[in-house]
């Protein structure tokens, strides 16, 4: 099983750091998801999401020899204000 190890720190008010692998992303995690420097969580949870499904469809289509030239996923993730949690994604 392979683990990944993430770090995340809160370095200002609205505004968290994640490292991974020597890779720094900021984040948005004020409550309006307004910061311009960075996804909000819900939108990395739809980011991750959406890098999982063109991963695993290059790998099938390498499988079954097919070739394309362009690939796109497009999602709505939809959460909730109160308790704020992810509710669905299309």
């Amino acid at each position: 099983m392979k683990v990944f190890k993430i770090k995340e720190t809160l370095v200002e008010d609205g505004i968290a750091l994640a490292g991974a692998r020597d890779i720094k992303v900021l984040s948005d995690v004020r409550d309006d998801g307004t910061h311009p420097y960075g996804f909000s969580p819900a939108e990395i949870i739809g980011n991750a999401l959406g890098s999982c499904l063109l991963i695993n469809a290059q790998r099938i289509a390498k499988k079954m020899r097919m070739n394309f030239s362009d690939l796109s996923v497009d999602l709505q993730v939809y959460r909730q204000e109160e308790p704020p949690k992810v509710v669905r994604i299309e």
